[in-house]
């Protein structure tokens, strides 16, 4: 993580970081033989890690937060860690969600779409973390939570729907500069 950081610091760029993990909240060690975080899996289904041994993909969840807290005073910038779900937010997979959806003519595409989005924003959306790093000259307040944001994103998206049905043709209305009796 610090050769990282170091390279960033001095020659620029980014780093992204997506994998199973949590925040740091976790105290236990997230792989152990046989314990409940011990994950094995073959074809997209969690199976017993030792019945096909090299032909099984073993994983242990990132901690993500331990990550952070190493580059803590690091020349660079912070973001995250956050879950996958939050960072897809964020990034606006959404909006890109309806435009695909929306020039796709075909149902059975607009289903898989619809699929593949649910599965990154459901239960993938939790167990994965997203955390980068990149040049401290572009360091953004961050201390707005989540919630913030993404409500600040849909009363942006409202006012937009709107300024679209106010530019659309209406019917006039009837003037109401007397009052009814």
């Amino acid at each position: 993580m610090h050769q990282v950081a170091d390279r960033i610091s001095s020659h620029g760029g980014f780093a992204l970081f997506i994998d199973y993990g949590h925040d740091g909240s976790r105290r236990e060690p997230s792989f152990r033989a046989y314990s409940k975080h011990t994950q094995a899996y073959c074809k997209h289904k969690q199976v017993d890690p030792l019945s096909a041994p090299g032909e099984i993909d073993l994983t242990a969840d990132v901690d993500f937060g331990h990550l952070r807290r190493v580059l803590e005073g690091a020349p660079v910038a912070l973001y995250g860690p956050h879950t996958q779900r939050e960072f897809l937010a964020q990034l606006g997979i959404g909006v890109r969600l309806r435009r695909l959806i929306e020039t796709c003519k075909e149902r059975s595409k607009q289903e898989e779409l619809i699929k593949s989005y649910n599965m990154l924003m459901g239960d993938m959306g939790e167990r994965f973390q997203a955390m980068s790093i990149f040049p401290q000259t572009l360091q953004i307040d961050y201390s707005r939570s989540f919630e913030d944001v993404v409500v600040r994103q849909l009363v942006s998206m409202e006012h937009q729907e709107l300024r679209r049905f106010l530019k659309t043709p209406r019917l006039p209305s009837r003037s109401r500069s007397t009052v009814d009796h």
